[in-house]
């Protein structure tokens, strides 16, 4: 019979008592919502294992790190007699193994740090040579651990997208060598010409639908078979088209709400974030057929890097990083979906001090900003070869600083 039935029938407080009912014949559905109050529970009558599901009472202590903990949880290792919880810790940067040689001003892409690679650009270019050493053909690609170099590019370029992974990329874009046959502009060089890399060679792929320059730190959008550019430099203005690659052609994209060139971007086609640029603080979003204004970041970055999905199904979790007007700078703002707001600067690598770099990774695909790398940048004419990884804020084990008896 149910306690509030007995209640109800005129059987007082403390008329009956726990030893009185037998084990198991009172349920949890027969006890009202709020008819039994803490105070009518005798302390230690209550065991963790009468609480269905069982919980801990205190935090537990254990030899060994739980597998798959909660955010929030808390436990004492009595090993190693220190107290451990899951809670987010703090984005970082650290110095990262350098490049081959200075460089500014490449592109490049990667899903991961792991997976980076990088295109072409001004620099020191002790193995291709390059436009009276200013821009090169390289082709360079990092597994973790080393950078190795890739097949050539074509030609000698700067400012060219960077698209795809190491074993699919597409190039194409960018400032041509004035003196080479890529040229379309002979004051302010740009080419309509895009390359295919299989991950052995490149090849030659369908013209651009309109001649672009300045979208090194752009790197494109989406991958080989789907892929978009948004504006781009085309003498002597900043076009506020757009152009899609269907993996077979070029053709012409929807409008954008505003003209700029090296844009930072990040996401696929159909949710993409594109930022900053000719020296505005302003951002658009495109859902697959129509851009619109985004949110406005506090700084303006043109030629910056982005960290961020480059690959994956949203657009969160992208770190704007530098810039270099009107003077290079190392602070960064990380986008949530929704705004922008500062982010743990560049300064903080060891041995990192300019910000007027390419970049590339993603963190995992589909992933945010949880870790990628920039590499080189500088004031020319000394570009440098220095590199940094970004380990973004996400949830971990924490260990307190003392330990116990």
């Amino acid at each position: 019979m149910a306690i509030t039935k007995l209640k109800q029938r005129g059987i007082t407080a403390d008329a009956i008592t726990t030893t009185e009912i037998a084990p198991n014949t009172v349920a949890a559905a027969d006890i009202a919502p709020g008819t039994v109050t803490t105070t009518e529970i005798a302390p230690g009558t209550i065991a963790a294992a009468d609480i269905s599901p069982a919980v801990n009472l205190g935090v537990p202590a254990v030899t060994s790190n739980p597998p798959s903990p909660n955010e929030g949880d808390m436990w004492l290792r009595t090993d190693t007699k220190q107290l451990k919880s899951y809670l987010i810790g703090s984005a970082a940067f650290s110095a990262g193994t350098a490049i081959p040689y200075g460089a500014s001003g490449w592109s490049s892409n990667g899903t991961t740090k792991d997976s980076t690679w990088g295109l072409s650009g001004y620099g020191s270019h002790p193995r291709t040579g390059g436009d009276n050493g200013a821009r090169g053909n390289d082709f360079i690609k990092f597994d973790g651990s080393s950078w190795s170099n890739g097949p050539n590019y074509p030609y000698y370029n700067s400012g060219t997208m960077a698209i795809g992974t190491q074993s699919a990329a597409l190039g194409g874009g960018g400032h041509g060598n004035p003196s080479g046959p890529n040229a379309s502009h002979p004051s302010y060089p740009k080419t309509t010409i895009s390359y295919e890399f299989d991950g052995s060679s490149w090849g030659s792929s369908a013209s651009l639908n309109y001649a672009a320059s300045s979208l090194g730190q752009q790197h494109g959008h989406g991958t080989q078979s789907d892929a978009l550019i948004t504006n781009g430099w085309n003498h002597p203005s900043n076009p506020t088209a757009s152009q899609a690659y269907d993996g077979s052609s070029w053709s012409a994209g929807a409008t954008a709400p505003t003209g700029s060139n090296f844009v930072a971007s990040a996401g696929p086609t159909s949710n993409l974030l594109v930022f900053s640029g000719s020296y505005a603080a302003t951002s658009a979003t495109f859902n697959g057929t129509a851009y619109a204004a985004g949110p406005s970041l506090s700084t303006a970055r043109p030629e910056c890097s982005r960290l961020g999905t480059a690959n994956g199904p949203t657009n969160t979790g992208v770190l704007a990083i530098g810039g270099d007007y009107p003077s290079l700078t190392n602070s960064t703002e990380l986008y949530n979906g929704t705004s922008w707001s500062s982010d743990i600067p560049l300064a903080n690598a060891p041995t990192y001090s300019s910000s007027n770099g390419s970049h590339s990774g993603g963190g995992n695909t589909g992933g945010g900003n949880s870790g990628g790398i920039v590499f080189g940048g500088g004031s020319p004419p000394y570009p440098g070869n220095l590199v940094a990884e970004y380990t973004g804020a996400a949830l971990a084990v924490l260990t307190s600083p003392a330990t116990f008896a």
